[in-house]
């Protein structure tokens, strides 16, 4: 692949709190990682601006963000980098992508949709406060602008496709499913081998933020089921302990550095969640760390797991229970490499890195030809 000028437009990442900012900082990682000296980027949050500023960027559909430093930023960069590729990380840059398709007619601007933002604006609204629904306004302007003026759309699963052809009559350019960089070496793997032991369910670990999409299938599962089952749940993530309150059947803590501690120590992982779009962070943690998983449809989304021996779908009252049931007698281990193996061979680092550049050479022909 010819190595074209590229710049990256998204969020600067410090600490990654929600799967948002982990999908951000892993597709800067990524497309660094491909363009090497090429690369270029400006970050939207380096021009946040208050007062009264901070009023106007809301009629702008740029909220919190000085549009006008912004844009010098990106104009400065474009010029004297002799940009070829814009790629705006977020269906919500769409303001940005009208500019530049306007002032720089001639340079590929490829937007990646993490999902389809103005339907999780539309399901954010039943939760949220009386201001979401500037949320749903700024996500359907921006979001419809990022549509008309992107060259290619990369969406991260099948069913995104199709939503964003139902909703806006636009096809994907392609998928770039969710992936996440293996934080194991061979030896730790074989480390992990060596230790396995065989498991009971009796404890089940759920890992992620204090949101609506995650907090709504928590509460359906603690309030229905969880009293049935002979197990204790520990829920870990950024805001969850207050939410949540340590109990009898319940441990709860709130956002920590490292999570590998929980999932060793975890039977299982739980993840009831029945509502949200996107693919979800903490399933392809999950299968990264080897570990057993029970979780609804949504939770599963965009993953394949068909017939895969140890991702148990479920979503209803009785299918999460057979689902318990079945791992006290599956012979299921702290550590399954099989699951390990699936993470590796389609959400790992690597993977994403051969489905971008393969995306890359077939749509910009390796030299810049849309």
């Amino acid at each position: 692949m010819k190595m074209q000028n590229f710049l990256y437009i998204g969020a600067r990442i410090g600490k990654t709190t929600d799967g948002g900012t982990i999908c951000q900082k892993n597709m800067e990682s990524l497309l660094q990682t491909i363009y090497g000296d090429c690369f270029h980027a400006v970050y939207v949050n380096d021009a946040l601006v208050r007062g009264v500023k901070r009023i106007i960027s809301y009629f702008q559909f740029t909220p919190n963000i000085d549009f006008r430093k912004l844009w010098e930023k990106i104009r400065e960069c474009v010029l004297s980098n002799k940009i070829e590729i814009v790629f705006l990380c977020s269906s919500a840059y769409g303001v940005i992508a009208e500019r530049i398709k306007r002032a720089f007619p001639n340079i590929s601007v490829i937007t990646f949709f993490h999902n389809i933002e103005k339907l999780y604006a539309k399901d954010y609204l039943s939760f949220a406060k009386p201001k979401s629904w500037y949320f749903y306004l700024y996500s359907s302007v921006a979001e419809r602008k990022s549509v008309l003026h992107s060259d290619f759309i990369l969406n991260i699963n099948e069913r995104d496709a199709n939503a964003l052809y139902e909703v806006y009559g636009r096809k994907s350019s392609g998928l770039i499913p969710f992936f996440l960089k293996n934080t194991f070496s061979d030896s730790d793997i074989a480390e992990k081998e060596k230790c396995k032991t065989e498991i009971k369910a009796k404890k089940a670990l759920f890992v992620g933020s204090a949101f609506f999409g995650n907090t709504q299938g928590l509460d359906w599962f603690i309030n229905s089921i969880l009293p049935n089952l002979p197990i204790n749940l520990v829920i870990v993530g950024s805001g969850m302990n207050t939410v949540y309150k340590t109990s009898e059947k319940i441990e709860v803590h709130g956002f920590v550095d490292n999570l590998n501690a929980y999932y060793e120590n975890a039977d299982f992982v739980l993840l009831p969640i029945v509502s949200g779009s996107g693919m979800k962070t903490k399933t392809a943690e999950a299968m990264m760390h080897g570990k057993v998983i029970v979780g609804t449809t949504e939770a599963f989304s965009g993953y394949n797991t068909a017939g895969f021996r140890g991702l148990f779908c479920c979503n209803s009252i009785d299918e999460f229970e057979n689902a318990v049931n079945q791992i006290d007698q599956g012979h299921f281990y702290t550590f399954n490499k099989e699951i390990y193996n699936h993470f590796c061979e389609h959400y790992s680092f690597d993977i994403a890195k051969k489905r971008m550049t393969d995306f890359l050479d077939v749509s910009l022909g390796g030299n810049g030809e849309k």
